[in-house]
This record gives structure tokens, sequence and C-alpha cells, in this order.
């Protein structure tokens, strides 16, 4: 597995998951996981978590192999400083099931990692608000 510098996401699935292809608008390459898509009626419900408390030293495989226990990882992300690059002491993790998101809040909740209690909460994505136009 590979350990990626601060600011990257670090996916633990195989790149080969995802097929690129090329949008019509704009030209950008965009990332299409056929497991993910509802098209094909295989979509599998990603479950983010946020990990906090631990110490600023700790990294990403560190992290995913203290939850790999509980749950299979799918991505990680841990949140640095703009300036100073320095960790802030907690991420996010995206866990394949919720059942495993369960069984990893439970274990982990108010654990001790290297002196430092951790934190481990569900994260509920609000839906996106679009910004009203002013009327003129």
């Amino acid at each position: 597995m590979q350990v990626f510098s601060c600011g990257q996401m670090l996916s633990v699935n195989n790149w080969h998951d995802s097929v690129p292809i090329k949008r019509r608008k704009k030209n950008k390459t965009v990332y299409f996981n056929p497991t993910k898509s509802p098209i094909f009626g295989l979509k599998q419900t990603m479950v983010k978590i946020f990990l906090g408390g631990f110490p600023p030293d700790s990294t990403e495989l560190e992290l995913v192999q203290l939850v790999s226990p509980y749950a299979e990882v799918s991505t990680i992300k841990i949140v640095r400083d703009k300036v100073t690059k320095k960790c802030k002491g907690y991420a996010f993790l995206e866990l394949k099931d919720e059942a495993g998101a369960d069984r990893a809040m439970d274990a982990l909740d108010g654990l001790s990692l290297k002196g430092k209690p951790l934190s481990v909460n569900k994260v509920i994505d609000a839906p996106v608000k679009r910004p009203r136009r002013p009327r003129l």
C-alpha cells in the first residue's frame, strides 16, 4: 500500500475499478466506477465517518490499519493546515457498509491512541442548497 503526502486522498481500492470517460462539456476527464452507479443496480452505500483526537504524527496507513479490523476502508482524508501542512488531528474515512461503520464506531470511540482518546462519529451529508438567484 502506498502512503501519500499531506492533502492527498488515499484510495484503498484498486485503481482499475474506475474507468476514465471524457465529458463533452469542458473536456474534463471524469472517473466512472460502475459499482457505484445506480444505473447498473450495483450501488454500494458508502458511509463517511469522522475520526478525531489522534496525535498529529499519525499517518494515513496507521489509521487505516486501526479501522480495518472492523470495516473495509475505501478512502481516507487527514485534514491538514494549509500553511504549515501539519495534521490537525482529525480525518474523514469512507467505509464500505453501514454495519462496518457501526462496528468501528463502537470499538474505537473513546479508545486511547498514543495517549489521546479518539472520537468517532458518523458524518451526515446535508443536501447541497443551490444559491437563490436575486430578484430584479
